[in-house]
């Protein structure tokens, strides 16, 4: 997913001048066990190098297990078509074998160059029926969108596939920011995304909240949609209303409302093109949250989705930045989607440098104590 040109144009100079070079043979930030109370994290572990990657990471990782043992990881690299890849792999190589690329129907949206669609997660019904989770981009270079004001607009969206993930289908916009209606806004309000959870009776999707002229991020925010009745709309190639979460209350329209920032340390770096997964012997919602400016990667705590806390560090790298990390699980206890894990997962980390080194790929494992 593409942040905004302005954003990038600042934080390149700001981080050009403060950072240095990272060398190839750059020694790991972490190699040894780290104890968390009942999480254990294995050393950081590089699996692919720059070139040794089939594109460059632009979206997480969306994952489905396969009945031996092996997930089928999509990505979306938008710059390199055909944009839409998916291979299928084992933990210690995720992209061991190529296989048909998925491929989209925009239903109408992001039908003209450069925009498009970005999956970041999937939910998974049944064995054919999916629910895509998309970041899409609908941007006015070379006219694409038609905005009189020169302005790109950013929305989270929900598709569907009826055929295990081969093919999508775009049903619409379910969260936005009021920057996407401004007449005044100055670049894309990128939401990031999207994380999800299944919380309850509600799927809850996390995203960046900005202010009402698309300016600056003003938290992590979230918003949810009763999980049956997104079920029944997707079968009929329709969506249903997201609300976002504000100050106690789930009323804020998730297109043009407000939501309340969840994260309690929030800074003005903080964003979620990122994962989360609910890890059920700890009973806790885990979501992981990436920095520009403070080159980590965060993991966060909660028992409700809502209150988050318990701040670790998963990864640390001067100079560099860590977006679409992802969680996965191979055992029984990981859901098909790994949108729930057990005690025994991987959290996938891409590591992206301001200084244009070739970007890394790193996993940690996760051992959950009883």
């Amino acid at each position: 997913m593409r942040i905004c040109y302005y954003f990038w144009v600042v934080l390149f100079i700001i981080m050009q001048s403060c950072s240095k070079k990272v060398e190839q043979n750059s020694t790991l930030p972490v190699s040894t066990d780290e104890t968390y109370g009942r999480i254990t994290l294995s050393p950081s572990k590089l699996l692919y190098y720059g070139f040794k990657l089939p594109y460059t990471m632009d979206a997480s990782w969306a994952t489905l297990k396969n009945s031996d043992g092996t997930l089928t990881f999509f990505e979306t690299a938008m710059g390199k078509s055909p944009y839409y890849f998916r291979h299928k792999g084992t933990f210690d190589n995720p992209l061991k074998t190529e296989l048909e690329p998925f491929k989209w129907d925009y239903n109408g949206f992001d039908n003209i160059n450069p925009s498009g669609c970005w999956l970041d997660n999937i939910y998974k019904i049944s064995q054919d029926t999916l629910i895509g989770f998309i970041h899409r981009e609908d941007l006015h270079w070379n006219g694409g969108n038609g905005s009189p004001y020169n302005s790109d607009y950013v929305y989270l969206g929900i598709a569907r596939s009826f055929d295990g993930g081969t093919n999508w289908k775009y049903l619409g916009d379910v969260i936005g920011t009021l920057g996407n209606l401004s007449t005044n806004q100055v670049y894309a309000p990128n939401l990031a995304g999207m994380p999800i959870l299944n919380v309850g009776d509600y799927i809850l999707v996390y995203f960046d909240e900005w202010d009402s002229q698309a300016h600056f991020r003003t938290g992590i925010s979230v918003g949810r949609a009763k999980l049956t009745d997104l079920i029944a709309a997707i079968k009929q190639d329709k969506i249903c209303a997201f609300k976002k979460y504000n100050n106690g209350s789930w009323d804020e329209d998730g297109l043009i409302g407000i939501g309340s920032n969840v994260i309690p340390d929030f800074k003005w770096d903080y964003d979620v093109h990122s994962d989360a997964a609910y890890c059920k012997p700890l009973n806790k919602y885990l979501l992981t949250v990436q920095t520009y400016d403070n080159n980590r990667l965060y993991l966060y705590q909660s028992s409700d989705g809502i209150n988050w806390g318990e701040q670790i560090t998963l990864d640390y790298q001067s100079g560099a930045y860590q977006p679409y990390s992802c969680f996965a699980g191979f055992d029984s206890e990981t859901s098909d989607d790994c949108n729930t894990v057990g005690s025994e997962f991987y959290i996938y980390m891409d590591r992206k440098f301001f200084n244009n080194d070739p970007e890394q790929i790193y996993y940690r494992k996760v051992t959950i104590t009883p």
